[in-house]
């Protein structure tokens, strides 16, 4: 079917053993360049980060030209006969040679909420109709249905890594989206009594992260997705940002953990076989030191990353730290 999604596993990569090189074998940490190629994770990529800058730029100065170009793209993405993406990822992350798609391909949409919230920043404007929020609702009402019913969605939501975080990001964003705050709730109360404690040691650490070849990395990322559920249960009353567990592990104890490591002052004591993402070290730190005020630590780091030069991506800038996420 045209409209399925398709992408490539990226951590897969010719077998030189074998005379043309199939099945695909694993190399962790290291990207295959044929993920850039004309597959449509890229073109997600490219379509979600348009989005998110122009829905912001309409919700600030009112143009509506900002708000027409969203439409147009979230139409072209979602809505539109002839270019629309069936509500799935049944083929992401396909191993070539292999299979046809795989359960860890769900990642893929972990940015779905960056579109949620783009739809609520132009939701004012004549460029979004009633009826254009009837049927992107419709897309992901079945899409969700699809995270949680289907043996992808299924076998992703019990992954002990990043992956059962990120699902858990985008199964609660899209149900508070459509208003099905009753599987929000029970996604983050399931977070509270059983992920946190599966995922953060009390020592901060993340067991399920250490064995990466990029664990500080996957350290941080994982943390992240920690830190969109807690924005996202802020809307329905949950706080996962002070919850800890009977025996002491919580989001906080994963932040006093990294600090020192993530901003250089001390050595990594796993594998990092490159360079971590400076702009999710820089998110965490900020969202850190605005939801754990008057801690010393958070702001030096803040202020430590900023005299660096690094940099906040644009939706940081505008939203202070994080994505709105309906807040």
């Amino acid at each position: 079917d045209k409209h399925d999604f398709l992408s490539l596993a990226p951590f897969h990569w010719p077998d030189n053993t074998k005379p043309n090189g199939i099945p695909y074998i694993y190399r962790d940490g290291e990207f295959n360049p044929e993920i850039y190629t004309a597959h449509d994770g890229i073109f997600m990529h490219r379509m979600i980060e348009r989005v998110k800058i122009l829905s912001v730029a309409y919700y600030f100065t009112g143009n509506n030209v900002y708000a027409n170009k969203t439409s147009e793209l979230l139409h072209m993405w979602f809505l539109d006969n002839d270019t629309y993406m069936n509500p799935n990822l049944q083929h992401a992350e396909v191993i070539t040679g292999k299979n046809n798609g795989t359960a860890s391909g769900i990642i893929t949409g972990n940015y779905f909420p960056v579109v949620l919230d783009a739809i609520k920043l132009i939701e004012d404007s004549p460029a979004w109709t009633d009826e254009d929020q009837k049927r992107i609702e419709l897309w992901f009402d079945k899409y969700l249905e699809w995270l949680l019913s289907s043996k992808f969605g299924k076998r992703e939501s019990k992954a002990l890594n990043n992956h059962g975080t990120w699902y858990d990001v985008q199964a609660s964003s899209i149900s508070l989206f459509l208003n099905k705050t009753d599987i929000t709730r029970d996604i983050l109360e399931n977070n509270m009594n059983k992920r946190i404690s599966e995922k953060i040691r009390p020592d901060g650490t993340q067991s399920f992260e250490i064995p990466r070849q990029n664990s500080l990395g996957y350290h941080i990322f994982n943390l992240l997705g920690f830190f969109n559920l807690a924005k996202i249960g802020e809307n329905i009353g949950i706080d996962l940002w002070d919850y800890e567990t009977p025996e002491g592990s919580g989001m906080q104890k994963a932040v006093d953990y990294l600090l020192p490591f993530a901003i250089g002052n001390k050595t990594w004591p796993y594998e990092q076989i490159k360079p971590i993402d400076k702009n999710e070290l820089h998110d965490l730190i900020c969202q850190a030191t605005v939801h754990y005020e008057n801690i010393d630590s958070y702001k030096q780091a803040y202020s430590s990353l900023n005299a660096l030069n690094v940099t906040m991506q644009t939706d940081k800038l505008i939203y202070g730290c994080t994505s709105l996420l309906f807040g």
